[in-house]
């Protein structure tokens, strides 16, 4: 299935109304393309603004916004399947988690030793370095111990090694 990314940092608009406007838009464009995934990245900062306790700095349009994306996700008919990350349920309106927006909430670590050795071979695959590490650099790399890098942190990690040694 196609994947679309709903960036809702750019869906925000000058102007009065744009906002909404722009949010209807990518809704059209998504059921469009159904059957699709529509894939809302950091979906917690996407609504942040929406709460009604003044501390929270809500956002009148931001809870215009947030009103029709759950009418949407309510009451649509199409094939437009919603995953969204996040990296914090805190803030996040409890009406999103009703049946029939997003159903399911999965968590998922970090990796462990032999994840992270298989994410340490890919990463350096990719910056073509695999034959400069023995496996016994590999291991020691990896560790046993649990450490809480992503595999976005991993890869980071193998791409700044390159950068200095290539500066080197």
């Amino acid at each position: 299935m196609p994947l679309l990314r709903l960036g809702m940092g750019r869906l925000m608009g000058a102007y009065v109304e744009e906002s909404e406007h722009n949010l209807a838009k990518a809704i059209a464009v998504a059921e469009a393309a159904q059957p699709c995934i529509l894939w809302i990245d950091e979906i917690e900062k996407a609504f942040a603004g929406s709460g009604t306790d003044k501390n929270e700095g809500s956002d009148i349009t931001v809870r215009r916004m947030v009103g029709s994306f759950l009418t949407w996700l309510q009451e649509r008919k199409s094939e437009v399947y919603i995953a969204a990350t996040a990296n914090s349920l805190i803030g996040l309106p409890d009406e999103l988690a009703r049946k029939g927006r997003l159903d399911d909430t999965f968590y998922i670590t970090y990796p462990n030793p032999q994840e992270r050795k298989k994410i340490y071979e890919i990463s350096l695959s990719k910056y073509n370095l695999k034959h400069n590490v023995t496996e016994q650099d590999l291991t020691d790399m990896t560790g046993n111990e649990p450490i809480s890098h992503t595999g976005a942190e991993i890869d980071a990690i193998i791409q700044t090694a390159c950068e200095k040694y290539f500066i080197n």
